[in-house]
């Protein structure tokens, strides 16, 4: 653009000052020289020429919009499941009775208090039991939801943009 200001500006100036020559010499004391050529006109005028270009430009317009869809949304609830477990446990049990010889001093000499106790015998036995047992779990519930979400929609049209360009010129009429 700045290109083309520039080549207006040019051919104007170039323009005015042939025209200015041409009004100093027509208006002069000085015969007029002779005419070298039959057919050119014997008075010029400064003109203006138009030149006219029709331009197609692509031109977006933007539409806002409103789009509205069906989402799956989930909605956890707790819920706590109840069952009987088979589990093992050891149980502490007699299995028999040993008798168990003492006596008060060990190299056996008379009086010695001896005496014999009866001791049981244990074992840890593994035995099986029913346990109570819970699991918390958050079951999921599914339901359609209507969502919207703004959207921005490009429209595209050609637009005619003129151009119009003018150029300083010589006439031979008077404008």
């Amino acid at each position: 653009m700045v290109d083309m200001r520039f080549f207006v500006s040019a051919t104007c100036g170039v323009a005015l000052v042939a025209g200015i020559t041409a009004a100093h010499a027509q208006s002069s004391v000085d015969p007029a020289p002779a005419r070298i050529d039959p057919f050119a006109p014997a008075t010029v005028y400064p003109g203006v020429r138009e030149y006219r270009w029709d331009f197609h430009f692509p031109v977006m317009t933007l539409d806002q919009r409103e789009i509205v869809v069906d989402v799956p949304e989930t909605v956890v609830h707790s819920r706590r499941l109840n069952y009987q477990a088979v589990d093992m446990k050891t149980e502490r049990r007699k299995l028999w009775s040993i008798p168990e010889f003492s006596c008060k001093y060990p190299d056996l000499m008379l009086p010695n208090q001896c005496r014999t106790v009866s001791r049981s015998v244990y074992a840890d036995l593994p035995v099986l039991v029913s346990r109570q047992r819970r699991i918390d779990i958050d079951a999921p519930e599914w339901r359609w939801v209507k969502e919207s979400f703004p959207a921005v929609i490009p429209h595209w049209r050609w637009v005619d943009r003129p151009l119009t360009v003018s150029v300083p010129t010589i006439v031979t009429e008077k404008p």
